[in-house]
């Protein structure tokens, strides 16, 4: 939820409904307390025709520490 959060601040607001997520994979390195403040970082972002690909990562602003790394998958919705 918290990498569709950041993805949706990123490109914008409506951008998110018109997709569907396919496929993600996230790699877990840490945690973090829940009133922490969190750092989402845009590493690699890919369209190709209905197809939307990111690589992100997510760090505690505390200490810079990354969290977690995910690698996400997204095909136009069909009306």
């Amino acid at each position: 939820m918290i990498a569709d959060i950041s993805e949706m601040r990123h490109s914008g607001r409506d951008k998110p409904f018109r997709y569907s997520t396919v496929s993600r994979d996230v790699y877990y390195f840490a945690n973090s307390d829940p009133d922490a403040t969190l750092v989402y970082r845009l590493h690699k972002f890919r369209e190709e025709g209905s197809r939307l690909e990111y690589e992100s990562s997510i760090a505690r602003k505390a200490d810079g520490v990354t969290m977690a790394y995910l690698a996400t998958a997204k095909e136009a919705i069909r009306s």
